[in-house]
């Protein structure tokens, strides 16, 4: 379910999906972000070069994180500025259970995906609050290739 937000000064554009945190939760948000990027076009003066797929992989990355390590409902949003920039946030109920995760060995399936969002991202970090239902928001501004 989106709920696309009107109110924003000129240039600036949010969406928001609600997500069930399940298997299908990652596809469902790949849509959505694809989707919504096709609908956003660059704001006038920006570089054409924005790499959706980046942001599609971005988004993906996240929620695949919240799905599998986080509690609660799942809630992912997409700002776009009048520079071009998008900033990716996936909020959550928090960890499940905190465990130390060694970095990932050569040949590992799982544990490269907050270094594609390192790598793919300006900046990027992740936030906790004490409100419920959403208690964690990790997030990633990706900016216009020049």
């Amino acid at each position: 379910m989106t709920s696309p937000t009107s109110s924003r000064p000129a240039g600036i554009r949010h969406t928001r999906i609600h997500l069930d945190r399940c298997a299908r939760a990652c596809g469902e948000a790949r849509r959505w972000a694809r989707n919504t990027l096709r609908d956003w076009p660059p704001p006038d003066g920006c570089p054409h070069g924005r790499a959706d797929e980046d942001i599609v992989l971005v988004v993906s990355e996240l929620v695949t994180n919240a799905v599998t390590h986080a509690v609660g409902p799942i809630r992912a949003d997409l700002h776009r500025h009048p520079d071009g920039s998008i900033r990716v946030a996936v909020t959550d109920g928090g960890p499940a259970a905190f465990t130390h995760r060694p970095a990932a060995g050569p040949l590992a399936e799982h544990g490269r995906g907050l270094a594609i969002v390192a790598a793919l991202a300006a900046r990027h970090g992740r936030d906790t609050t004490p409100a419920r239902p959403f208690h964690a928001r990790s997030w990633a501004v990706l900016t216009p290739t020049r």
